[in-house]
């Protein structure tokens, strides 16, 4: 009991008996140092806490010096003293709130900024199904708001271009990141070729849960290049021409000279 009793009191966590016409039988010294009174102040006294039917939840008080704090409080059914009671076990979680609201700041504006941002940026998970897309990626693959997340990269690719993503999901799973090519077929029926960065993304803990990529659509590159290509094809084919012409007209000269003498 002397060992229970020390362990209480040294508990970081406040701790409160409640009694069951709400007054406070028990607070070991954590519980007086949050709610910035001593423990004897504490005691035969109601305390304005949500005490509710609820296992665990939070309230905002101010300490001692008058600076808000947000303590979670953890209920549990007990006996004390032969009659039922509550006990309350308090906890400080101000700071973990403070850095969990600045974290979901960060990811809205981090959001904010994918969504703007003009190339396409989405991610995967293992099963190649999107869990995330911003508007141009939406706008790349040619469907609305909303409507990427969900489907697959199969919905979109076919043939060899289907095993190509396969085997860039094997890269992944070994932690590389990699640049490469593909085509897809949008709803429309519409064909556009994409380059794409893949990178691991990973949960908080490390494992490897997907892929994020960042992809541009270079179809109009990709259409220029060919034309361009097929611009210089012909031009050495005319050349060739020109030079067999001119070998032809040679000899010609050649030949028509020779009989001349």
């Amino acid at each position: 009991e002397r060992r229970l009793h020390h362990v209480v009191n040294s508990n970081i966590d406040g701790m409160l008996v409640v009694s069951a016409n709400g007054l406070v039988r028990f607070a070991n010294p954590a519980a007086g140092r949050l709610l910035g009174r001593s423990e004897q102040a504490l005691l035969n006294r109601t305390i304005d806490l949500p005490l509710t039917d609820r296992a665990t939840t939070e309230a905002i008080i101010a300490d001692a010096a008058g600076v808000l704090r947000t303590i979670e409080i953890r209920l549990a059914d007990i006996t004390w003293e032969d009659g039922p009671a509550r006990l309350a076990a308090l906890r400080d979680v101000t700071e973990q709130r403070q850095v969990e609201a600045a974290l979901r700041s960060s990811e809205d504006r981090f959001r904010r900024v994918v969504q703007n941002l003009g190339e396409g940026v989405a991610i995967v998970d293992l099963y190649e199904r999107f869990t995330f897309a911003n508007a141009a990626a939406e706008q790349i693959f040619g469907v609305t708001a909303g409507q990427l997340v969900g489907r697959t990269l199969a919905d979109f690719i076919d043939g060899d271009y289907l095993r190509e993503i396969e085997t860039q999901t094997q890269r992944r799973l070994r932690g590389l990141s990699t640049t490469y090519e593909v085509e897809i077929k949008r709803p429309d029926g519409a064909r556009r070729t994409l380059m794409i960065t893949g990178t691991p993304h990973r949960s908080a803990d490390n494992s490897l849960i997907g892929t994020l990529g960042i992809f541009f659509d270079i179809s109009d590159r990709k259409q220029a290049e060919a034309a361009l290509l097929a611009s210089e094809s012909r031009a050495r084919a005319l050349a060739a021409e020109q030079h067999a012409a001119n070998i032809q007209l040679a000899r010609y000269y050649q030949d028509t000279l020779t009989v001349d003498r």
